[in-house]
């Protein structure tokens, strides 16, 4: 599912059910970056968050394509203030 339905929805990541994250669309948690990596969609880039240790959230910018069906997946160390951004959807870890 993608934003705008998305929104507030939680997802829990395949086998790895005690990670239970909260989507957020049209914001950005923009710092505490720990790395990127490219991803088709929102599922690969919290999935990518939930086998990382120390990972409390993550930013999808799919404004732009950077490849054939490929965008950003900005992995969060820490999440700080969020602002509002039309071309992003975060999800932060709620529980674990």
């Amino acid at each position: 599912m993608q934003c705008p339905s998305a929104d507030g929805l939680d997802y829990r990541a395949p086998g790895v059910p005690n990670k239970v994250f909260r989507r957020i669309c049209s914001y950005d948690f923009p710092m505490s970056d720990l790395f990127n990596l490219t991803a088709t969609n929102m599922e690969d880039c919290i999935n990518a968050c939930a086998a990382r240790s120390g990972c409390a959230g993550v930013t999808w910018n799919y404004d732009g394509l950077q490849g054939t069906d490929v965008h950003y997946c900005w992995v969060k160390g820490a999440l700080g203030t969020k602002f509002a951004n039309a071309n992003v959807e975060s999800a932060v870890l709620l529980q674990w």
